[in-house]
């Protein structure tokens, strides 16, 4: 995943310099039709049985969260919630989460039953994964900033130098099924977590020298890499083990939408903590010294986040 996080960025560093940074969005095209196209040579349908019969709360157990969700993105999409309408959808949408969680509780075929929440493996590898996600996630963005902004580094430049850690990445990749045969899953979730917080918190030291400061990226990026994919694939393994087979589906699903929820809330996050130190703005954008002093202070606070939400 780093891997292909670290091409995107050399590609895409190669279609700002030649077209606009709007160019970027299109790298992921050819990819997905590349994967459409493999998925339908490859993958076959397995035989399943007649799907359960659900009774009348399984029915309806669906329009309570699809209505929860919606009010809630309403509430939280408004730039005013002193508004009633507003405050009232929020409100409402806590009411339908609440019935979806009871009627799931009580239906005999649930959609998502609720007590695989309660899961040693699905409450220790979680957490894990929220973690690595959205630490990463934000260093990748602030350092983006901080090499083109402070170091005066091209968007290509920029590119390559994330080609590192796509190298940890895959590397990290490579040897975790031995790292985990031998420390177990959860050993190696805690250890791909310390060695991306270490790596991390190093960044607090970044200052505007470019030899010292490129190599301490290069250097902390390869090896936060490492530990990140370390990280990904022992959260995997942790929170799909010791479910049935028939609930695979669903832990699988958790973890994704562990990973999507982490993509999304690192980066507001540690931004949030960074553009407390940018200072006063010109047209928009942090001055140099804001900016050098705002990265390595989300980079110490992302760090922290990491400790504390590693699995005990």
């Amino acid at each position: 995943m780093s891997l292909g996080f670290a091409s995107g960025a050399v590609l895409g560093g190669v279609l700002t310099d030649l077209l606009s940074w709007r160019w970027d969005f299109f790298i992921n095209v050819p990819i997905g039709v590349l994967l459409f196209l493999g998925g339908v040579a490859s993958i076959r349908e397995s035989p399943v049985g007649p799907p359960p019969e659900a009774g009348r709360p399984g029915r309806c157990h669906r329009h309570p969260r699809t209505a929860g969700l919606h009010l809630r993105r309403h509430g939280w999409r408004t730039r005013r919630l002193g508004r009633p309408s507003d405050v009232g959808a929020l409100l409402f949408a806590a009411v339908m989460f609440v019935a979806f969680h009871v009627i799931e509780l009580r239906t005999s075929e649930p959609l998502a039953p609720v007590r695989i929440l309660h899961a040693n493996t699905v409450k220790r590898g979680n957490p894990g994964g929220l973690a690595t996600f959205s630490m990463e996630s934000a260093l990748s963005f602030l350092l983006t900033l901080y090499m083109q902004q402070v170091l005066g580094l091209t968007p290509f430049q920029t590119g390559l130098m994330f080609g590192f850690l796509g190298l940890g990445a895959f590397i990290g990749g490579t040897v975790a099924p031995r790292i985990i045969g031998r420390t177990g899953a959860k050993g190696a979730l805690v250890l791909g977590l310390l060695i991306q917080a270490v790596m991390t918190g190093v960044l607090f030291w970044l200052g505007d020298d470019m030899t010292v400061s490129i190599t301490a990226i290069l250097v902390t990026t390869f090896i936060g890499g490492f530990g990140r994919v370390l990280a990904i694939v022992a959260y995997t393994v942790t929170a799909t083990s010791g479910v049935p087979d028939h609930e695979q589906g669903l832990v699988t699903g958790l973890a994704t939408m562990t990973q999507q929820i982490g993509f999304t809330i690192g980066i507001p996050i540690m931004s949030a903590v960074a553009a407390t130190r940018y200072g006063s703005l010109t047209d928009g954008v942090a001055s140099v010294e804001g900016v050098l002093e705002g990265t390595p202070r989300s980079a110490c606070s992302s760090t922290a986040s990491s400790c504390s939400r590693s699995p005990c």
